[in-house]
C-alpha cells in the first residue's frame, strides 16, 4: 500500500502514538534560499506513522548470515539493518499498527463481487463489461466503502494500479518480497492485477486471501522464517499451509484410517518431512490448489543466505523534496505551512549536504 500511495491504509489501520513513532534517516532536497534555480540535498531525520514489524526482531533464520564487510578491521557488519539500536522491549511500542477499533470483517462485498466478474471476464469473455472495465469498478467499489472515492482517480492513474501498466513496488527490509505489479501483457498480468487488488480490497478477511493464493498463485508472498518444528517444516521457513492437519482426536477415534490418510499426504508431499506426526504434513497440495511455484527452488533461496538489510520501505516517507513533505503531512496536520512546523508534528531536523544545479 505504500509502494501505490493507498489512501486505504489510514482507513485499515490506526497510526502508532506519536510519542512512540519510529525515527528515520532519509535524504531530500529544498530550495537552497540564497542561490535561486539551485536545491540543497540535505541529510534528515523524521517520524513516520506507521513501520511494518520486522519477523523475529534480532533473530536470524537457521544458516543464515549478515553479510560482513571485508574492509573493516572489526569485522562490522557490511550491510546494518534499518532496525538496528531498537530494543526488543521497544518493539512493543512502536511497531504495532492496530486495526481500526470500528473494523468490520466483511465476507463478501462487492469490490469482491467485481473483481470475480472480472475474472470471470478474463477467463471466459462472459460479461457485460470487459476485464479491463470490471477491474475499474472493484477498485472504485473498496475505496467507496472506506469513504475515499474522490481519492480514487489518481490512485487509478499510477504504474501498477492502471490497467495493463507494470508497478515497482518496494520491499521488505530483508529484500525478501517486492511489492511490484506486473500488469503489461497477457492473462497471467491481467490476472495479477486483478488478484492483488483483490487482496488488497479483502485486507480484513484472511481467509479470504489464503484461499486466493492457493487457487491462483499470483501473490507468491516468500515463507515465514521461525526455526520451527511445524510438521512439514525443515526447521528454518514455513510456507503458508496448504491444509490443516487432522484433529488429534482421529489418532485415538479413528487409528487405521487416520494412519492411512497419513501414509497418502506423505507420498504426496512436495517437501515430504516426517516428523511430530509423521507425515501429517501442512505443506501437501490438495487437488483443488495449483502447485506453489516457490517451492521448488525453495531451499536455494532461503537456506543458508546471506542478507543485507534495506530501510528504502521506511524512506521518503512524505516525498522526495521539503516542498512534497509540507504537502503531505499538511494531510494529517492542516496548519503544516513551513519547515518549522515539521519539526514540531514530526520532529523533522535538516543538515544541510551539498547544493546542485538541477538539470
Amino acid at each position: 500500500m505504500r509502494s501505490y500511495n493507498d489512501p486505504r491504509l489510514e482507513a485499515f489501520v490506526d497510526p502508532t502514538e506519536t510519542l512512540n513513532q519510529y525515527t528515520v534517516s532519509d535524504t531530500i532536497s529544498r530550495p537552497n534560499p540564497y542561490e535561486p534555480g539551485f536545491r540543497d540535498s540535505i541529510a534528515v531525520t523524521y517520524r513516520i506513522p506507521h513501520l511494518p514489524s520486522p519477523e523475529r526482531s534480532g533473530i536470524l533464520p537457521r544458516g543464515w548470515e549478515v553479510a560482513i564487510d571485508p574492509n573493516s578491521p572489526n569485522g562490522t557488519t557490511k550491510y546494518e539493518s534499518p532496525y538496528t539500536g531498537i530494543l526488543a522491549t521497544q518493539w512493543s511500542l512502536i511497531n504495532y499498527d492496530f486495526i481500526k477499533p470500528d473494523a468490520k470483517h466483511v465476507i463478501m462485498n462487492w469490490a469482491d463481487a467485481c473483481f470475480l466478474k472480472a475474472e470471470a471476464a478474463l477467463r471466459y469473455g462472459i460479461g457485460s463489461k470487459s476485464a479491463e472495465g470490471y477491474y475499474y469498478e472493484g477498485i472504485e467499489a473498496s475505496f467507496a466503502q472506506y469513504g475515499l472515492t474522490s481519492a480514487v482517480k489518481e490512485y487509478k492513474e499510477q504504474n501498477g494500479i492502471k490497467w495493463n501498466t507494470n508497478g515497482k513496488g518496494l520491499t521488505d527490509f530483508r529484500c525478501l518480497y517486492h511489492a511490484d505489479i506486473n500488469g503489461e501483457g497477457d492473462f497471467d498480468n491481467h490476472l495479477e492485477q486483478i488478484i492483488k487488488q483483490r487482496y488488497i480490497a479483502d485486507y480484513f478477511n484472511g481467509y479470504s486471501a489464503w484461499c486466493l493464493e492457493r487457487r491462483t498463485r499470483v501473490l507468491k508472498f516468500p515463507p515465514f522464517f521461525c526455526n520451527s518444528t511445524t510438521e512439514g517444516s525443515n526447521g528454518t521457513y514455513d510456507f503458508i499451509p496448504e491444509r490443516y492437519v487432522y484433529p488429534l482426536s482421529e489418532i485415538t477415534n479413528n487409528t487405521a484410517a487416520y494412519w492411512n490418510a497419513v501414509s497418502d499426504l506423505l507420498t504426496q508431499s512436495p517437501y515430504p518431512i516426517n516428523n511430530v506426526r509423521k507425515g501429517d504434513n501442512l505443506q501437501t497440495h490438495l487437488k483443488m490448489s495449483l502447485v506453489n511455484p516457490l517451492l521448488e527452488n525453495a531451499d536455494a533461496n532461503y537456506m543458508n543466505r546471506t542478507i543485507a538489510y534495506s530501510s528504502r520501505h521506511l524512506q521518503k516517507w512524505y516525498g522526495n523534496t521539503e516542498e512534497e513533505f509540507i504537502k503531505n503531512v499538511q494531510k494529517i496536520y492542516p496548519d503544516v505551512t513551513s519547515s518549522k512546523l515539521l519539526r514540531k508534528y514530526i520532529g523533522y531536523k535538516a543538515t544541510v549536504i551539498s547544493t546542485y544545479e538541477p538539470k
